[in-house]
């Protein structure tokens, strides 16, 4: 990373609380700015939002810095969708 690097921060709520959580992200993203100069990317998802085809999610999954919360929740959760071969939809095994 350089030092004029973005910051691309990757939120994950739980269902139901992304309106609460919204204006808490802003705020730490306005202060990170403030800390470091940099550009900060929030990424932010709902629980329920979570699709283990998703790039983005596997790149935080696997190359992403834990700041709060299980550092391993999302690789666990990731690994639980499942291709069900019979109709091609997604099920949570």
């Amino acid at each position: 990373m350089r030092p004029d690097s973005d910051l691309d921060v990757c939120f994950i709520v739980e269902h139901g609380r992304r309106a609460e959580a919204e204006g808490q992200i802003h705020a730490l993203c306005r202060a990170a700015v403030r800390w470091t100069g940099n550009a900060v990317r929030p990424v932010l998802f709902d629980e329920d939002e979570i699709d283990g085809t998703d790039p983005l999610l596997a790149s935080v999954a696997r190359d992403g810095i834990p700041i709060a919360g299980d550092g391993r929740w999302l690789s666990r959760k990731l690994r639980t969708l499942t291709v069900l071969p019979s109709d091609g939809g997604w099920s949570v095994v």
